[in-house]
């Protein structure tokens, strides 16, 4: 294999780990409160700048989508780049690799799910049954919310890390997400 096609393929696979770990991060970024964030409550702001700090942060993320969907035709014009460079034989090792891969994610998210389920068992057997009403609705929210529970994430109108509402596991299928598919 020609030393230039081994750096080809390093660099892909580095980018690719490098993706893999700026979506496993922004998976854990903090999730917003409904009606007030945890900066407000640290700085002790008064109402009308909480409604200025929302707006403003609001401003800055109204694009997150749409650079979202960006990032990910990027990686997938990056990908069909790279494997049109490969043979078939290259292929069908990248192939294996991303099914281990994918295997492995699927696993992990098997285990995580389950580890939720089990906390929220638990945690409905600690509550008054007034309690539990209510931590149900609150899971029911949330995933009435989609994916990740809120739809405005980081900046400092959020919570900080570690302080999600009951409900909500971050993660999703963010880092395992078949966003490259099997090389054809």
């Amino acid at each position: 294999m020609s030393r230039l096609k081994v750096v080809v393929i390093f660099a892909f696979l580095l980018a690719m780990g490098a993706g893999v770990a700026v979506g496993v991060v922004g998976a854990r970024l903090p999730e917003s409160r409904e009606h007030r964030s945890w900066l407000a409550d640290e700085l002790n702001l008064t109402p009308q700048q909480s409604e200025q700090m929302k707006a403003i942060w609001q401003e800055a993320g109204k694009n997150r989508q749409r650079d979202w969907d960006r990032r990910h035709q990027f990686e997938k014009d990056r990908t069909d780049a790279v494997v049109s460079m490969l043979t078939t034989e290259q292929k069908a090792k990248y192939d294996a690799i991303l099914a281990d891969y994918q295997a492995k994610i699927q696993e992990m998210n098997r285990q995580r799910d389950e580890a939720f389920q089990q906390a929220v068992t638990k945690t409905k057997e600690l509550l008054t049954p007034e309690q539990r009403v209510k931590f149900e609705a609150l899971q029911k929210q949330r995933e009435q919310r989609g994916p990740g529970g809120a739809s405005h994430r980081g900046g400092p109108g959020t919570q900080p890390a570690g302080d999600h509402a009951a409900g909500d596991h971050a993660g999703g299928d963010r880092a395992g997400g078949d966003h490259i598919g099997m090389v054809r």
